[in-house]
């Protein structure tokens, strides 16, 4: 009763400003309280705007304020318009002003009074206007409600994919906005589009994540429709059959019953769903009760396996430290690493031995009695150019065919007639005992690259698989 009294007697006093003083400026002021009513007081609001009489004395910007707060109102209120001649205003206005803002709210309110007249195709157009303009002002709230309108708007249309791809934005937005009532709804609705796709253990998971954050006033609701997504999984047991009979009806059927070219549902199903909710309740608690009884169990069976997994990783990492501080741990560590060392040891020997052969290989072909060996080509080659011009690769050629390996081009070719020039500068200088470091270089590639090759080459030559060291072996005794 006292919040009746002071409704109309603010009515009185804003009326008194209203008739008494400065119409337009107490209009504007007027609209400004009605707005900041709007989300927590709709009833004082929608007072406030009601108020206003004799709308063709307002200026056209407060005629579209008035209708784009009047709409907004009735959405708050959940009253289904009947009729999108009001928006119409306020979208005609915002669209020839530049007023990015309010323009967004115009789109979005149109669209679900679109909606609301099973017109889905328009509503889905002025639902991608707002968002457009939501993502340049980065309005999180407005594109929160945006995304899960545009989501109901295609689970009604059977458009899961689409409807699940806006439902998982409009959980990101009301997160960042910490919009808990809506983000409860949101998870709701997805675990719907997961019913219908039967994908029961995600409808599970989503029903689950909804309960987080529903206020307790409705959890009976929302944990009846929990209870509905585990019947599912159980369809042949007794309770699934009535069960079956009273809850697809009312979540298939209206979709089915609606269907039509431009919308299949409408967004304002969900309360009725709860109604229909508590009245299958009654008709159903004993099992409903069954069913809630085995969740809680398994419920407290999986917390409890958690705990003893959660205990038993503990007391491994216990050991794992206690062993690693242990005497066996570091005489195992000391084991290990005299094996290293060994190992080190061996490679480093390995390498010396190599070393000192090519060493002596290099020395055998200085100390050669061919003056090619001594000759500034070859020192060139081995160890000072970087790369050989056509001249120069013709004399390495000449030398080779002509003098040191009689006609070395013409065999190769004989045994792989298609081989690269590439392939025979390889061959060439591997005859020759080039490094594979020297002869990447001179052929400006990469020593993985020659590595390839030769590989390669000892398969084209031999028709056998072999290695690259089995290719060098094979040019120096051809």
């Amino acid at each position: 009763m006292d919040k009746w009294i002071l409704h109309f007697s603010l009515l009185l006093v804003l009326l008194g400003f209203v008739f008494f003083g400065s119409k337009k400026g107490e209009v504007t002021a007027l609209l400004r309280v009605a707005e900041k009513s709007i989300e927590k007081e709709p009833d004082k609001a929608l007072i406030l705007l009601d108020s206003i009489q004799q709308m063709e004395e307002l200026s056209e910007q407060q005629q579209a304020l008035w209708c784009l707060l009047y709409t907004s109102v009735l959405d708050r209120k959940q009253i289904k318009h009947t009729s999108d001649s009001l928006i119409q205003i306020a979208v005609s206005y915002y669209e020839k002003n530049d007023l990015p803002e309010r323009k967004m709210q115009a789109y979005y309110y149109y669209g679900i009074a679109l909606q609301d007249l099973n017109d889905a195709i328009q509503a889905q157009d002025y639902y991608l206007r707002a968002y457009k303009l939501g993502i340049e002002l980065e309005r999180y709230v407005f594109l929160g409600r945006i995304c899960a309108n545009l989501g109901t708007l295609y689970t009604y249309q059977d458009l899961y994919s689409q409807a699940s791809y806006f439902q998982q934005k409009a959980v990101g937005y009301f997160e960042k906005n910490r919009d808990t009532v809506r983000l409860s709804l949101v998870f709701r609705d997805m675990a719907r589009i997961h019913l219908n796709e039967h994908r029961l253990d995600s409808a599970v998971a989503n029903y689950t994540k909804a309960l987080k954050y529903t206020s307790d006033v409705h959890k009976f609701c929302m944990f009846n429709e929990l209870t509905g997504a585990y019947a599912r999984t159980w369809q042949g047991s007794p309770f699934w059959s009535g069960y079956q009979s009273n809850h697809e009806i009312r979540y298939i059927a209206p979709d089915k019953k609606h269907k039509s070219a431009n919308y299949a549902g409408t967004f304002r199903i969900a309360p009725n769903i709860d109604r229909d909710l508590l009245r299958y309740t009654d008709l159903s608690l004993g099992g409903v009760g069954c069913l809630l009884f085995v969740v809680c169990i398994i419920f407290y069976l999986w917390k409890e396996r958690k705990k003893k997994e959660e205990q038993l990783n503990q007391s491994l990492r216990r050991k794992e430290q206690q062993y690693l501080n242990s005497q066996q741990y570091l005489e195992e560590r000391n084991a290990v690493m005299a094996q290293l060392e060994q190992q080190y040891e061996a490679v480093v020997a390995q390498l010396s031995e190599q070393s000192s052969r090519f060493t002596t290989s290099v020395q055998e072909k200085i100390n050669s009695s061919h003056p090619f060996f001594t000759s500034e080509l070859y020192r060139g080659v081995y160890a000072e150019w970087k790369k050989l011009d056509e001249v120069q690769w013709a004399e390495v050629i000449k030398m080779i065919d002509h003098i040191l390996y009689k006609d070395f081009t013409g065999k190769i070719r004989m045994l792989y007639p298609r081989i690269s020039e590439l392939d025979l500068n390889v061959c060439y200088l591997v005859k020759l005992e080039i490094p594979v470091g020297r002869i990447a270089v001179l052929l400006s590639v990469n020593s993985q690259a020659i590595s390839n090759k030769r590989k390669r080459l000892y398969e084209k030559l031999t028709q056998e698989k072999g290695s690259a060291q089995d290719f060098d072996k094979f040019i120096k005794t051809f």
